[in-house]
C-alpha cells in the first residue's frame, strides 16, 4: 500500500468519526434547545413550587421571600443579555435556582444539566458567577 492510499484511509476514517460526533452533538443540542418548555425550571418551579411555599422551602431550603430578597440584590450582577449564538440566555431566576439546588443537594453538574436543560460546563460557570455575586454583596 502506498502513502497516498494510506493517507486516504486515514482521512476517510477521520471524516466518519467527525460525522458521528456531529450527530451526537446534534442530539444533545436538541435536549438543551427545549429548556424553556421542558426544563425543571419551567415545569416544576414555575408551575408548581411558586404557588406552594412549603414545597418551595423543601426544594431550595429557602423561603420564597428570602429567594426574592437574594435575587433582588444580585440580579444586576448575574443578568445575561441575548446575543447571536444565544437568543434566550439563562435568566437570573434560573441561575439562582441552579445555584441553590446545587448548594442544597450537592448534586453533580451533569445531573443539574439534565434537569435544567443547560450544558454542564455552563452550569459550572453559573454556580461560580452566582457565588461570586453573593460574596460580593456580603
Amino acid at each position: 500500500m502506498d502513502d497516498f492510499n494510506l493517507a486516504m484511509i486515514v482521512f476517510l476514517e477521520a471524516e466518519e468519526s467527525s460525522s458521528e460526533e456531529e450527530a451526537r452533538r446534534s442530539k444533545e443540542c436538541e435536549l438543551f434547545k427545549k429548556r424553556r418548555s421542558k426544563g425543571v425550571y419551567e415545569i416544576l418551579i414555575c408551575r408548581h413550587l411558586q404557588t406552594n411555599d412549603v414545597k418551595f422551602r423543601q426544594y431550595f431550603r429557602l423561603t420564597p421571600v428570602l429567594f426574592d430578597y437574594v435575587l433582588n440584590h444580585i440580579k444586576e450582577d448575574i443578568v445575561s443579555k441575548p446575543y447571536n449564538r444565544n437568543k434566550n440566555p439563562v435568566t437570573p431566576e434560573e441561575k439562582l435556582c441552579i445555584f441553590l439546588r446545587y448548594i442544597a443537594t450537592g448534586e453533580s453538574l451533569r445531573s443539574l444539566a439534565f434537569q435544567f436543560r443547560i450544558c454542564h460546563s455552563w452550569i459550572s460557570f453559573i454556580i461560580k458567577q452566582v457565588a461570586a455575586s453573593i460574596v460580593q454583596i456580603i
